[in-house]
Protein backbone atom coordinates (compact mmCIF):
# COMPACT_ATOMS: atom_id res chain seq x y z
CA UNK A 1 0.00 0.00 0.00
CA UNK A 2 1.65 3.24 -1.08
CA UNK A 3 1.86 6.84 1.32
CA UNK A 4 -0.79 7.93 -0.93
CA UNK A 5 -3.57 5.46 -0.29
CA UNK A 6 -2.79 5.66 3.69
CA UNK A 7 -3.07 9.35 3.28
CA UNK A 8 -6.01 8.95 0.90
CA UNK A 9 -7.72 6.22 3.55
CA UNK A 10 -7.47 9.19 6.72
CA UNK A 11 -8.58 11.59 4.55
CA UNK A 12 -11.94 9.10 4.26
CA UNK A 13 -12.22 9.70 7.98
CA UNK A 14 -11.45 13.21 8.23
CA UNK A 15 -11.33 14.89 4.64
CA UNK A 16 -11.08 18.43 6.19
CA UNK A 17 -7.61 17.47 7.79
CA UNK A 18 -5.32 20.10 6.79
CA UNK A 19 -2.36 18.34 8.20
CA UNK A 20 -2.93 15.26 6.31
CA UNK A 21 -4.02 17.41 3.00
CA UNK A 22 -0.29 18.74 3.49
CA UNK A 23 1.23 15.16 4.10
CA UNK A 24 -0.19 14.27 0.84
CA UNK A 25 1.43 17.11 -0.95
CA UNK A 26 4.65 16.77 0.40
CA UNK A 27 4.09 13.31 -0.40
CA UNK A 28 3.04 13.97 -3.89
CA UNK A 29 6.00 16.52 -4.47
CA UNK A 30 8.61 13.70 -3.04
CA UNK A 31 7.13 12.07 -6.19
CA UNK A 32 7.66 14.79 -8.59
CA UNK A 33 3.88 15.11 -9.31
CA UNK A 34 4.04 19.12 -8.89
CA UNK A 35 0.01 19.66 -10.09
CA UNK A 36 -1.21 16.86 -7.79
CA UNK A 37 0.97 18.39 -4.89
CA UNK A 38 -0.41 21.72 -5.41
CA UNK A 39 -4.00 20.30 -5.61
CA UNK A 40 -3.79 18.83 -1.88
CA UNK A 41 -1.58 22.19 -0.76
CA UNK A 42 -4.94 24.42 -1.96
CA UNK A 43 -7.27 22.30 -0.16
CA UNK A 44 -5.08 21.56 3.24
CA UNK A 45 -4.68 25.51 2.92
CA UNK A 46 -8.26 26.30 2.65
CA UNK A 47 -9.16 24.21 5.73
CA UNK A 48 -6.25 25.01 8.13
CA UNK A 49 -7.31 26.69 10.95
CA UNK A 50 -5.28 29.34 10.22
CA UNK A 51 -2.63 30.61 7.05
CA UNK A 52 0.26 30.41 9.44
CA UNK A 53 0.07 27.15 10.67
CA UNK A 54 -0.63 25.90 7.09
CA UNK A 55 2.77 27.20 6.05
CA UNK A 56 4.20 25.99 9.72
CA UNK A 57 2.42 22.40 8.97
CA UNK A 58 3.65 22.59 5.19
CA UNK A 59 7.94 23.48 5.65
CA UNK A 60 7.66 21.13 8.92
CA UNK A 61 6.96 18.24 6.37
CA UNK A 62 9.05 19.80 3.67
CA UNK A 63 12.19 19.47 5.79
CA UNK A 64 11.49 16.02 6.69
CA UNK A 65 11.99 15.37 3.10
CA UNK A 66 14.97 16.93 2.60
CA UNK A 67 13.09 20.08 0.84
CA UNK A 68 15.21 22.68 2.54
CA UNK A 69 14.64 25.28 -0.42
CA UNK A 70 10.87 25.04 -0.30
CA UNK A 71 10.87 24.56 3.49
CA UNK A 72 12.81 27.51 3.72
CA UNK A 73 10.36 29.46 1.33
CA UNK A 74 7.46 28.47 3.45
CA UNK A 75 8.75 29.64 6.52
CA UNK A 76 9.65 33.30 4.75
CA UNK A 77 5.74 33.52 3.76
CA UNK A 78 4.93 32.35 7.34
CA UNK A 79 7.00 35.45 9.00
CA UNK A 80 5.36 38.09 6.68
CA UNK A 81 2.57 36.68 8.22
CA UNK A 82 3.71 36.98 11.80
CA UNK A 83 7.28 38.10 11.91
CA UNK A 84 7.79 36.79 15.48
CA UNK A 85 6.52 33.69 15.26
CA UNK A 86 8.94 31.35 17.44
CA UNK A 87 7.89 27.93 16.11
CA UNK A 88 8.88 29.78 12.28
CA UNK A 89 12.09 30.63 13.82
CA UNK A 90 12.35 26.82 15.53
CA UNK A 91 12.02 25.28 12.30
CA UNK A 92 14.29 27.12 10.26
CA UNK A 93 16.91 26.81 12.70
CA UNK A 94 16.38 22.96 12.37
CA UNK A 95 16.17 23.29 8.75
CA UNK A 96 20.05 24.52 8.86
CA UNK A 97 20.51 22.22 11.95
CA UNK A 98 20.11 19.34 9.21
CA UNK A 99 21.88 20.70 6.60
CA UNK A 100 24.68 20.84 8.91
CA UNK A 101 25.04 24.43 9.22
CA UNK A 102 25.19 24.85 13.41
CA UNK A 103 25.92 28.46 13.10
CA UNK A 104 22.90 29.31 10.95
CA UNK A 105 21.04 27.00 13.53
CA UNK A 106 22.21 28.44 16.84
CA UNK A 107 21.41 32.02 15.49
CA UNK A 108 17.59 30.76 14.41
CA UNK A 109 17.62 29.08 17.65
CA UNK A 110 18.17 32.12 20.02
CA UNK A 111 15.90 34.19 17.74
CA UNK A 112 13.10 31.28 18.64
CA UNK A 113 14.24 30.83 22.03
CA UNK A 114 13.92 34.92 22.43
CA UNK A 115 10.15 35.11 20.74
CA UNK A 116 8.96 32.17 23.07
CA UNK A 117 10.32 33.72 26.09
CA UNK A 118 8.23 36.93 25.25
CA UNK A 119 5.05 34.77 24.05
CA UNK A 120 5.52 32.82 27.52
CA UNK A 121 5.69 29.20 25.34
CA UNK A 122 7.50 27.55 28.01
CA UNK A 123 7.37 24.20 26.43
CA UNK A 124 8.62 25.60 23.28
CA UNK A 125 11.36 27.18 25.36
CA UNK A 126 12.21 23.95 26.44
CA UNK A 127 12.24 22.58 23.44
CA UNK A 128 14.48 25.26 21.49
CA UNK A 129 17.13 25.28 24.44
CA UNK A 130 17.37 21.37 24.26
CA UNK A 131 18.06 21.43 20.90
CA UNK A 132 20.88 24.69 21.23
CA UNK A 133 22.92 22.49 23.74
CA UNK A 134 22.72 19.52 21.69
CA UNK A 135 24.09 21.35 18.87
CA UNK A 136 26.77 22.48 21.56
CA UNK A 137 27.42 19.24 22.74
CA UNK A 138 28.78 18.12 19.51
CA UNK A 139 31.17 20.63 19.74
CA UNK A 140 29.98 24.02 18.20
CA UNK A 141 30.29 27.24 20.41
CA UNK A 142 28.78 30.48 19.05
CA UNK A 143 31.13 33.64 18.75
CA UNK A 144 29.96 36.02 21.09
CA UNK A 145 29.40 39.93 19.80
CA UNK A 146 31.64 41.82 21.01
Amino acid sequence: VSAVQELDLALSYDPQNFSILVQKGVVYLALGEKILAEEAFLAARMFAPHEEQYYLEKAMNEAMINKFDQAELDIQALLEINPESAEAYMILGQIYEQQGDASKAIAQYEVASAFADQQQKTELIATIRMRMAMLMQTGFMPTLAP
